[in-house]
């Protein structure tokens, strides 16, 4: 969404970040705070939202929000009691939202663009693989073997327990890992040494 806006604001004012373009909108970054007030928040869908049947809550993660709209461009959702903040819109062929569609186990914001926007015929949907299923990390079948699909399909359990960011230390992957995810990726804002990271893959299962 950011990239593809013609304008773009922090809540700090203007920013100079390279843009793609194209979206007649303007995105205000971090408009929900930080990556600590990353949260599953509930939206309010428009009436064209929700003839589509789409999902009204979904992972706002250090999310944007646009601000204005310009002609041409559909809102497909609001933050509730808020009108003037869009969190999901639709110009043409493109579809913005703030908030991240993939993470969750509701695909119909993935399934609407595929069919309503990208023009793509739905197809039946493939069940998700059990839990015992092969995890996405399992190494490719050797060339003429046959094919593994469950490498392939394992990505849909990968998503199931969602991934934990900002892991800085062993105790942090620990907890991580006892909430329920499914992967713990270590990251910082500076290089981490090399002492913090050998704790934090200590502290956390390998696959």
């Amino acid at each position: 969404m950011i990239l593809m806006a013609d304008e773009l604001t922090t809540v700090e004012g203007t920013t100079s970040q390279p843009l793609i373009g194209g979206l007649k909108v303007t995105v205000s970054r971090n408009a929900f705070g930080r990556q600590i007030d990353s949260r599953y928040r509930s939206m309010e869908l428009s009436d064209a939202a929700k003839a589509a049947d789409l999902g009204a809550d979904a992972y706002f993660i250090r999310a944007p929000i646009v601000s204005t709209v310009g002609d041409g461009v559909e809102v497909l959702a609001t933050m509730p009691g808020d009108a003037t903040k869009a969190a999901a819109v639709r110009q043409d062929k493109m579809l913005a939202t703030c908030f991240h569609p993939e993470i969750s186990s509701d695909d119909s914001w993935l399934q609407y663009f595929l069919s309503e926007v990208a023009g793509i015929a739905p197809t039946t949907a493939i069940p998700p693989p059990k839990p015992t299923t092969v995890a996405p990390w399992h190494a490719l079948p050797e060339s003429g073997a046959e094919v593994d699909t469950a490498v392939r399909r394992a990505f849909a359990f990968f998503q199931q327990g969602g991934v934990i960011m900002d892991v800085v230390n062993g105790e942090q992957a620990r907890l991580a890992e006892e909430a329920g995810a499914c992967a713990v990726w270590r990251s910082s804002a500076s290089r981490p040494t090399s002492s913090a990271t050998a704790a934090s893959r200590a502290a956390a299962t390998p696959p």
